[in-house]
């Protein structure tokens, strides 16, 4: 057997918070970063899932427990029946249900609020290799959407591989990325990030 040498250790003292597994400071980027950059890979940040039928009150928990914004909504062959925010779960949607339906707020589900897949939008591993920021933007205003789902080939089957978030884009880019009808310009984002 080698012969291996011990490693240096420092006291518990010296270091200076508790983070936990996946959380980290995501890194300043710029419109011509590669758009690796920005994605939240699911090879480094296992995705938090959860399933239709929870409670949304239950998936609000979850959120808050993980620190994320969005949790996959699958079933239990783990196939991807949508997306579910945190916007989908304390914005309007939920209280327009509640008073359209005449239940309490703690009878709706994940389904009730959630995007089903039918509505996401993918986008190839492959593309995103050669992508950069500045491509992932476009494509989320193109789309008006807000999250964008990545998938690659496992073999014959394509998988989900990572996630875009506008807002976590913005937050890298030092700046609020705007994805709704009328967003802003290419060359306004561009003096946003060269202002920034």
């Amino acid at each position: 057997m080698p012969q291996f040498k011990s490693l240096q250790t420092q006291s518990v003292q010296a270091v200076q918070a508790c983070v936990r597994d996946g959380v980290y400071a995501p890194k300043q980027v710029g419109l011509n970063s590669p758009a690796t950059k920005v994605m939240t890979d699911f090879h480094n940040i296992p995705p938090v899932t959860i399933q239709a039928d929870a409670q949304i009150e239950q998936c609000h928990k979850a959120m808050i427990m993980a620190g994320v914004k969005s949790l996959i909504v699958a079933d239990g062959k783990n196939q991807i029946l949508g997306l579910v925010t945190a916007y989908d779960v304390m914005g309007e949607k939920p209280m327009q249900m509640v008073q359209e339906r005449g239940v309490k707020f703690n009878e709706l589900t994940v389904r009730d609020v959630m995007r089903p897949a039918s509505e996401l939008q993918t986008i190839s591993m492959s593309a995103v290799e050669t992508a950069e920021v500045g491509h992932i933007i476009q494509t989320l205003q193109a789309l008006a959407v807000h999250y964008l789902l990545v998938t690659e080939m496992d073999g014959a089957a394509n998988v989900l591989r990572g996630l875009f978030s506008a807002a976590q884009i913005g937050r890298q880019l030092n700046m609020h990325v705007n994805v709704e009808s009328g967003a802003q310009t290419f060359a306004q984002i561009e003096a946003a990030v060269a202002a920034a």
